[in-house]
Parts: structure tokens; C-alpha cells; sequence
């Protein structure tokens, strides 16, 4: 695996970790918890669409 597939691999898992994070957080109904789950969502969202774009360069 080349660097470039490392890289890619540490997106992925960010990405997933940002979503369990935000979801954990907006699970808890607390008014100041939603927003740091809605913030950590915003934030998967631009990693994702990062990840889709270096996952495009395997296609």
C-alpha cells in the first residue's frame, strides 16, 4: 500500500469516527450536546466528501 492508500485508509476512519462522535453527542438531548453532535456531523460531511474525491483517484 502506497502512501497514498494510508492516507486514504486515515480519511475513512476519521470519517466514521466523526459520525459515531456527532451521533454520541446528539444522542444525549442536552442543548449544548447537539450542537457539538450537529458541528462534528458538519465536519464528517467535508470529510467525506474529501474521502470520495482520493477514493475517485482508485477509480
Amino acid at each position: 500500500m502506497d502512501f497514498y492508500g494510508v492516507v486514504t485508509l486515515l480519511v475513512a476512519v476519521a470519517f466514521v469516527g466523526l459520525l459515531v462522535a456527532g451521533r454520541r453527542d446528539i444522542a444525549r438531548g442536552a442543548n449544548a450536546a447537539v450542537a457539538s453532535g450537529a458541528m462534528l456531523l458538519v465536519v464528517a460531511t467535508i470529510v467525506g466528501v474529501l474521502l470520495l474525491q482520493m477514493l475517485s483517484y482508485y477509480v
